[in-house]
């Protein structure tokens, strides 16, 4: 998805990003590639996050897809070239991108709307837990790993945390080990998924919602900074144990094996 009528716009390497009056758009822009996330997309997306923190002309920030596709995670060149490299140092500095990423939409105060214009698989499922509104498309399924992928990397983006308090621990284990999805209705049924929409009303019924947030005052920062204080500890601890698992991972075997060859 593309917006339209933008009054400011930035090309970054497949991120397209611009400014609706007071809310910041971010489009991932890989829809050959379903819109995977490339290593220079995780290092951007943190830098923009952090910026926009600090930024009091942008009040809000939008994430969605080009495409009929959301997300379908991480490039799997990333994990090729981590494969071929077989070098610790450069996995910390890998891992270090996803960890920063996270940590910065773990700490964001502004709201965080994602439109999920399609399905998502890896980051494309656990970005929903930190928006504070997500909107799918009715067809839309969400994975955490990939129906081709012969290797299970383990929890991350906080997995460990958010998917066993949205779902229990039963079916958070069915969506991190055994390759199974949820669809959009029952993420709306529980609570990941704010509202279901058709993917021609996906655009109009975002905009809306940015309008009607822009019109409630200040105090939207504040409650939801109060509303996450009894969980933002609990994530980055999270987020800093499952990095460390990652790195691990990447030196195994089977996933050197798995992924060197691709």
């Amino acid at each position: 998805m593309i917006f339209k009528n933008l009054l400011r716009f930035r090309r970054l390497s497949h991120i397209s990003a611009c400014v609706m009056e007071k809310n910041l758009i971010l489009t991932l822009n890989r829809p050959r590639e379903k819109n995977a996330l490339t290593w220079n997309m995780f290092s951007e997306m943190a830098s923009i996050v952090r910026g926009v923190e600090h930024d009091d002309s942008i009040k809000s920030i939008t994430l969605t897809g080009n495409g009929d596709y959301f997300s379908a995670g991480m490039d799997v060149n990333n994990f090729r070239e981590i494969a071929s490299k077989k070098d610790p140092t450069f996995n910390s500095e890998k891992a270090k991108l996803i960890r920063e990423l996270i940590a910065s939409l773990i700490d964001l105060t502004k709201p965080f709307i994602v439109l999920a214009n399609g399905s998502g698989v890896g980051f494309g499922l656990t970005v929903l837990a930190f928006a504070d509104f997500v909107y799918a498309v009715n067809d839309a399924r969400f994975y955490m790993i990939s129906q081709r992928s012969n290797f299970i990397l383990g929890p991350m983006a906080c997995t460990s945390y958010t998917l066993p308090k949205l779902f229990g621990f039963s079916n958070a284990f069915k969506y991190l080990l055994l390759k199974q999805h949820f669809t959009a209705q029952e993420g709306y049924k529980h609570g990941i998924i704010s509202k279901i929409v058709s993917p021609k009303d996906l655009e109009r019924e975002g905009i809306e919602l940015t309008k009607r947030i822009f019109k409630i005052n200040a105090s939207i920062e504040d409650t939801k900074t109060l509303m996450r204080m009894h969980t933002r500890r609990q994530l980055h601890e999270a987020n800093i144990r499952e990095c460390e698992l990652i790195q691990k991972r990447f030196l195994a075997d089977d996933f050197i094996n798995n992924f060197r060859h691709l």
